[in-house]
């Protein structure tokens, strides 16, 4: 009779777990955010910038940018400038652009090719799935923003995708996070001929790598533990 009982209990309990585990598990995703006009000005040939405070895990992690002006095939380190004026004019250029922005001026007069690198590291190792949101000022009339992957600073990688311009000036676009890697760490932001654009900030979500399996995930672990613990105890009993 108390075999019974107990062959039935167990079955009811891989039952439970069976269906339990035809029901997904939510996995928690977090977003950081890095915006890229303040402090304002004239900055250094770098300038680090911590992610704001608003994923649930508190995990504030650094991004580092770096300027560069090409005049051959390796870029020349030039200093970052910062804007915060107006909707549309905020974000992060380089001095000695025409406007201070990332420009890309080839002309009789002036020549001018701005790079300006972000080194993604720091994120790599937190990132297991997601995508990047990369948001930009200025960018308008015929304005083009160009993205790109490299493994470098101070060179310029694969290019990944172009952005146009808007009405209002700011633009974004969404790329798998995939597209980065230890070996390639750098997002590199640069315009087309003629045009001038900011970097305005920068955003992930992720799903981190650390991530602890969902209450559903566990109790199902714990239910099919159940008959092992049970089979043990009849065999202390005998």
């Amino acid at each position: 009779m108390v075999s019974r009982i107990r062959t039935r209990v167990i079955g009811t309990l891989l039952a439970a777990v069976a269906s339990a585990a035809m029901v997904p598990t939510a996995v928690h995703a977090d977003t950081l955010t890095w915006t890229f006009n303040s402090p304002t000005g004239t900055l250094g040939t770098s300038q680090v910038y911590t992610a704001m405070d608003s994923n649930p895990t508190g995990i504030r992690p650094t991004v580092t940018a770096y300027g560069f002006n090409f005049t051959s095939e390796v870029g020349t380190p030039a200093a970052l400038y910062a804007k915060n004026s107006g909707s549309s004019e905020q974000g992060l250029g380089l001095v000695g652009a025409p406007d201070n922005e990332i420009d890309a001026i080839n002309s009789d007069n002036q020549q001018y090719n701005g790079m300006i690198q972000v080194n993604l590291t720091n994120l790599i190792s937190l990132a297991v799935a997601g995508n990047a949101t990369i948001t930009f000022g200025s960018i308008q009339g015929g304005d083009h923003a160009v993205l790109g992957d490299s493994g470098s600073p101070g060179q310029l990688g694969s290019q990944i995708t172009t952005v146009g311009p808007t009405n209002s000036g700011v633009n974004s676009v969404t790329i798998p996070w995939a597209d980065f890697s230890l070996s390639h760490p750098y997002l590199d932001v640069t315009a087309t001929s003629g045009s001038s654009v900011l970097l305005r900030s920068i955003q992930i979500s992720f799903v981190p790598s650390d991530a602890t399996p969902e209450p559903a995930s566990m109790a199902i672990l714990g239910a099919a533990g159940l008959p092992l613990l049970l089979a043990r105890r009849r065999k202390v009993q005998a």
